[in-house]
């Protein structure tokens, strides 16, 4: 059997140093490759739900009683609408709700705005960066491009009026056409204030209005998740702690059973960390 591994102080700072890169790597790796993955694998749920809730719909209304109007808002994190842009080969399920975590899972709509294809204005907000970059291609839109929106009430067809850029006004508020507003992250910075706005107006008749949530800072992508800063002190602690205990074993025990017996711990913990960190910054990025 192998002599344990003693490392000098010098292969000490190495191996913690090391480490500390293998963290940033990993946390870049979660937000990038595996938040796609993540995302992937709720719009494929999501899909499934939103095509049965279209077929009910159509069933409804083929029925004597008529479609069924609903008299609750959507609950968060549901399908309500499935967004198509042609010139970025984009289509998405949008979600309920444009919270960090409604946003992991695909656009959403900011509760509160108008029902996507119905009348006013109505907002979705979707990623520049993690969790599949639903929107990171916005910025290439331009005038006149069509923006095709389904839901459960039938297809509505917007065209870009106002190519992007960036507004830190309300562009969230009450208007007098009909409208989608399409919001992103103008940067590719974290912590960007900026937000990049798209607004393209309905080229066809509105559908009836439905029910809508409340709008509040909380859920409207503007801010992170106020809640997330305690338990992202709490994640950085664990990983920390994981990977000291990883040098310290490495320097006391054999060098594979280390890495066999804390990679996964390490990468578990990465994963939730990058997690958690993600949700104090805006849904956008």
């Amino acid at each position: 059997m192998p002599a344990p591994v003693r490392l000098s102080r010098a292969r000490l700072v190495t191996a913690v140093c090391g480490w500390g890169v293998l963290i940033i790597v990993g946390m870049l790796v979660a937000a990038g490759p595996l938040g796609a993955l993540s995302e992937s694998r709720a719009q494929h749920g999501l899909l499934a739900d939103f095509r049965q809730q279209v077929t009910n719909s159509a069933a409804a209304a083929q029925s004597p009683l008529g479609a069924i109007v609903p008299t609750k808002p959507a609950e968060p994190g549901t399908a309500v609408a499935l967004l198509q842009i042609p010139r970025l080969g984009l289509q998405r399920v949008v979600v309920e709700g444009a919270s960090p975590t409604d946003t992991q899972s695909g656009p959403g709509h900011v509760s509160g705005t108008a029902g996507p294809g119905q009348p006013g204005n109505s907002a979705i907000v979707g990623r520049a960066a993690g969790y599949g970059a639903a929107f990171a291609d916005l910025g290439k839109l331009r005038a006149g491009d069509d923006i095709v929106v389904t839901t459960t009430q039938g297809q509505s067809v917007y065209r870009v009026t106002r190519p992007p850029a960036v507004n830190s006004g309300d562009v969230l508020g009450k208007s007098a056409d009909n409208r989608l507003t399409l919001i992103s992250s103008a940067s590719w910075w974290p912590w960007s204030a900026d937000p990049l706005v798209v607004t393209a107006t309905m080229r066809d008749l509105s559908f009836s209005p439905t029910p809508q949530q409340g709008r509040s800072l909380a859920t409207d992508g503007r801010m992170g998740d106020p809640g997330a800063y305690g338990w992202l002190v709490i994640d950085f602690v664990l990983l920390v702690a994981a990977a000291a205990i990883a040098v310290f074993l490495y320097r006391r025990w054999l060098p594979r059973a280390t890495y066999l017996l804390t990679c996964p711990v390490l990468v578990a913990l990465i994963v939730l960390s990058t997690d958690t960190f993600l949700r104090t910054l805006p849904a956008w990025i």
